[in-house]
């Protein structure tokens, strides 16, 4: 306690912590898979016009600036990553400081980016009858983790060596991850292949391996 000249009492004032930026993170997919990106915000107080700066932990346990790559895109408050495993594992934060006032921002709370190759299908054929008879039917299922709620496209590669995608007509039914095929030479030797893709996302599947349809 401290006495002032007129007698009265007064205690000093705490010295008041800098603000602590929050992080926010858009899409909240995780993990990402190769080829999508996820957007960081730096959100702090706007006075005194604030700068921001983006760090990274990486594998080697040091902390780094993050700067324009192929991999990271900044921009004042936002970094926008595309997603790799090279980068998988990386932690990141932001500040926000006023100019020339370096001890004006404390670090944001770290986000940890975790990158992986889309899962590949696997395309299962029953009955496994080659050749195929004219008339007789087989059925491809596409098999896949199921998070996310996935859905299913086929395709189809024709004698034009062009992949379309696989529609309900007199020789396909389409039911989600199941394809049925009734033979016929028409269609012989077409390949065909699938993927399940997370709604809204479509780099979170990779194309199975093709299987031919042979039919007399």
């Amino acid at each position: 306690m401290q006495v002032g000249c007129l007698g009265v009492s007064w205690e000093p004032s705490p010295p008041r912590a800098p603000p602590k930026p929050t992080l926010t993170v858009e899409p909240q997919w995780s993990p990402l898979f190769t080829g999508e990106s996820v957007t960081l915000k730096c959100e702090i107080d706007t006075r005194g016009g604030r700068t921001y700066q983006w760090g990274k932990l990486n594998h080697g346990n040091t902390w780094t600036a993050v700067s324009q790559s192929k991999y990271h895109t900044v921009n004042g408050g936002t970094l926008t990553i595309r997603g790799d495993p090279v980068i998988s594992g990386g932690q990141y934060y932001c500040r926000g400081e006023i100019p020339n006032r370096p001890a004006s921002s404390q670090n944001s709370d770290s986000f940890t980016l975790t990158v992986e190759d889309p899962p590949k299908p696997t395309l299962t054929v029953e009955p496994k009858w080659s050749p195929l008879f004219t008339g007789e039917s087989v059925t491809l299922t596409c098999e896949i983790d199921t998070r996310g709620g996935r859905t299913y496209q086929w395709g189809k590669l024709n004698h034009g060596n062009t992949w379309t995608a696989v529609s309900q007509s007199k020789y396909h039914t389409v039911n989600g991850g199941t394809l049925t095929i009734k033979g016929d030479p028409v269609i012989s030797g077409d390949q065909y292949r699938c993927r399940g893709e997370i709604p809204n996302r479509p780099k979170s599947s990779q194309n199975s391996n093709p299987v031919t349809l042979t039919v007399e």
